[in-house]
């Protein structure tokens, strides 16, 4: 079981997946409450339900690590690609640090304060990856075209760089 520290709590509603389906960056909350259909966020005048599409049925929570985003960027970085993957551009719910990527399997646990989430599978790249650069070589096969691309292409495959879809086996409200 981890206890981490939450990074970003985010959603997006039925009206923002359908007016932009590949624009995954969800709206930032301060807090949301996490239940087991999904999740409800909180501004200061609302509430707005998260839309999960039918086809996640793995679990209703995305959940993404800062340590995915760190190793993307360090690639990007490394092989001078004027981009930075921020935090939300991978759909997820909830961002946490202080956990590597490389530690957290399906059937692992996170704790916070009540609100107990359970892995259950890796997010597999999908439309996701429309944000990242080159995506008309990456969704056309020409990766031979640039010899980088294959590593970025091995790193995004990799289990859970694109993160993890999760269960809610206690309800509770997440913050900042």
């Amino acid at each position: 079981m981890y206890n981490c520290d939450i990074l970003r709590l985010a959603i997006k509603t039925r009206k923002q997946y359908y007016d932009d389906p590949y624009k995954y960056i969800k709206q930032s909350y301060d807090k949301i409450y996490v239940y087991e259909n999904g999740c409800i966020g909180f501004d200061k005048f609302s509430q707005y339900n998260d839309y999960i599409p039918s086809y996640q049925h793995r679990g209703n929570i995305i959940i993404n690590l800062d340590t995915c985003y760190k190793q993307i960027n360090k690639f990007f970085y490394y092989n001078n690609y004027n981009f930075v993957l921020k935090y939300g551009f991978l759909g997820e719910n909830i961002t946490l640090t202080s956990i590597n990527y490389l530690d957290l399997i399906p059937g692992e646990k996170i704790i916070f304060n009540n609100t107990i989430l359970k892995i259950i599978d890796y997010v597999i790249p999908d439309d996701r990856l429309n944000i990242l650069p080159l995506q008309e070589y990456w969704w056309n096969k020409k990766i031979a075209d640039f010899d980088n691309l294959n590593e970025l292409f091995d790193l995004v495959n990799f289990p859970g760089i694109c993160g993890y879809y999760a269960k809610v086996i206690n309800p509770g409200f997440l913050t900042i």
